[in-house]
């Protein structure tokens, strides 16, 4: 939102600069970090000009590679309405970008109902990834977990991850938080 005199700008691949706040369905979000009087907005995604943009508030597709991270352990999942029905105990990745091994090493769910089988992972029908290129994403075919399949954009925010699905229709948001 631009005030009353202000010079708007524009940037090729937004970036976020603070954690939003991410609910089940419908999606919720504001900044974590900046004082607020009153209660965040929340919108229901939808198609055409009024939907929830999750590429924008998300940062999707990104400038930089999802390279070199750590193996993280991801506690809580919320998916936007529209994505697939997750019962997820954890998330794990860890990507790997040098001059010689641009891989992902671990990418995957462990469940907490067992749908999909309580250990599931991803890689095995992950059929391509560009996380060490500029815009990164990834895409999974034949996952044991019903809905996951998709072309998706992945971003970090702050410790958390999200991946977006590349039509925008919806996002799933690991958070390192219970």
């Amino acid at each position: 939102m631009v005030s009353a005199g202000a010079t708007p700008t524009t940037s090729p691949t937004p970036t976020p600069t603070s954690a939003p706040s991410v609910s089940q369905s419908p999606v919720s979000a504001s900044p974590t970090d900046a004082p607020t009087t009153q209660a965040p907005t929340t919108t229901s995604p939808t198609k055409g000009p009024t939907s929830c943009d999750l590429l924008s508030q998300f940062g999707v597709p990104r400038a930089e590679p999802f390279s070199t991270v750590p193996e993280l352990r991801y506690l809580t999942v919320h998916v936007s309405e529209g994505g697939p029905s997750l019962s997820v105990d954890h998330h794990r990745t860890k990507v790997q970008t040098t001059q010689n091994y641009n891989g992902v090493d671990e990418f995957s769910i462990q469940t907490a109902n067992g749908v999909g089988g309580w250990y599931v992972n991803l890689k095995q029908c992950m059929t391509s990834h560009t996380m060490h290129n500029a815009n990164p994403g990834f895409t999974l075919s034949g996952c044991t977990i019903p809905g996951i399949d998709g072309d998706y954009w992945i971003n970090k925010v702050g410790d958390d991850e999200v991946w977006v699905m590349k039509d925008g229709s919806y996002a799933i948001y690991f958070s390192t938080v219970e």
